[in-house]
């Protein structure tokens, strides 16, 4: 399956509010395609469940920073990768709040 429909399938679990599998399939396009945009917006999909729906913003935070460093172009993410991390570290659920 092209990596741009897979992302489309995963969006349509998030909108279903089937979070696990979303975050699975997520996951898993992330890693099947490590090298490539849809790969790392897929890995800013996960972030977002995690954070915002999973209660679990170190996972998110680990995510957002992989993201960040990441040599894929993203310059037009940065502002979501960045609000990411912030939320990660500040929010609510945040472990240790830096």
């Amino acid at each position: 399956m092209s990596p741009t429909i897979w992302l489309e399938l995963c969006r349509a679990s998030e909108e279903r509010n089937d979070y696990k599998r979303a975050l699975s399939e997520f996951r898993k396009l992330a890693a099947a395609y490590p090298t490539e945009r849809q790969g790392l917006i897929a890995q800013l999909g996960a972030a977002r469940i995690l954070l915002t729906r999973l209660d679990r913003p170190d996972e998110a935070l680990k995510l957002h920073e992989a993201a960040s460093a990441s040599t894929i172009a993203h310059l037009d993410l940065e502002r979501e990768i960045e609000s990411g991390i912030q939320e990660a570290k500040t929010g609510p659920g945040a472990e240790n709040p830096r």
